[in-house]
């Protein structure tokens, strides 16, 4: 068994030392920080536990203002978001009295003050958009949530080169974005569907190793765009198609090359 990481020992002190954990929440955060590295097993043990582990988690998040215990809170998090989606439906549809705050508007406001902290910023911006996509609540409360993450995006969907910090990251959160069907139609009307293409180009003009993430993650949002017509007629008029197929053409990677044609399939 793995042994606990400094950081997840320091969550843990702060846990105890504020008391807003009892201690078997506490137990159970600290067999998930051993094992956090077994996704299977990870898994298992998140399941059926959804609940008490996302308030356990959200506790923290909320009570804490140490940036260290808070990113890796928000890092946890985000990664176990990706693994269990059953544990993103608690926080975006939870039991009434479950949270003492709203997660999504919890988690914006942390973008706000946490810009300028990579290790914050990144999981958080991540958890709006996981939340979000799953929220069940009034259209205009979570339209203003949305607008918000999509203008915090903006200025990275806009970057003039592929070497802006947080770029990737944005990418990966506009994913998580655009898999509700009314985030695309939103997307869209924020004027964002033609940095989806431009910035296709930049990374298939790189292709370097170190972009294949990228590239991936701009497909993904192209395909997920693609499923919405008129985002689809927007891709097409910025020539989305001839980079689509430069993608293709000069993919090195299996799940680049599948998601270029994933892509093209839809503008069949």
């Amino acid at each position: 068994m793995s042994s606990l990481s400094q950081d997840a020992t320091d969550v843990l002190t702060v846990a105890r030392e504020l008391k807003i954990l009892d201690e078997g929440s506490i137990r159970m955060l600290q067999q998930l920080f051993t094992n956090r590295l077994d996704q299977e097993l990870v898994q298992q043990l998140v399941v059926g536990r959804e609940v008490a582990l996302a308030t356990a988690l959200f506790k923290l998040i909320a009570a804490t203002h140490a940036e260290g215990t808070l990113g890796y809170v928000l890092r946890f998090l985000a990664d176990l978001a990706q693994l269990c989606p059953t544990l993103v439906r608690e926080l975006a549809i939870p039991t009434a009295g479950t949270f003492s705050a709203e997660p999504a508007q919890t988690f914006a406001s942390i973008c706000d003050d946490h810009r300028q902290t990579p290790g914050i910023f990144n999981p958080a911006l991540f958890l709006l958009a996981a939340v979000l996509a799953q929220a069940n609540k009034a259209k205009a409360a979570r339209n203003e949530l949305a607008q918000k993450f999509l203008a915090t995006c903006s200025s990275a969907l806009g970057a003039a080169d592929l070497h802006v910090p947080g770029l990737e990251f944005s990418m990966h959160a506009v994913c998580e974005f655009l898999r509700c069907a009314e985030h695309r139609v939103l997307f869209r009307e924020a004027g964002l569907v033609g940095q989806i293409p431009r910035l296709l180009t930049l990374a298939v003009a790189d292709n370097a190793p170190s972009v294949v993430q990228l590239q991936y993650e701009i497909l993904l949002a192209a395909r997920l765009l693609s499923f919405d017509f008129e985002c689809l007629v927007e891709l097409h008029n910025a020539k989305a198609i001839p980079t689509v197929h430069r993608a293709l053409q000069k993919g090195t990677k299996e799940k680049v090359v599948r998601m270029a044609l994933y892509v093209l399939k839809n503008f069949a």
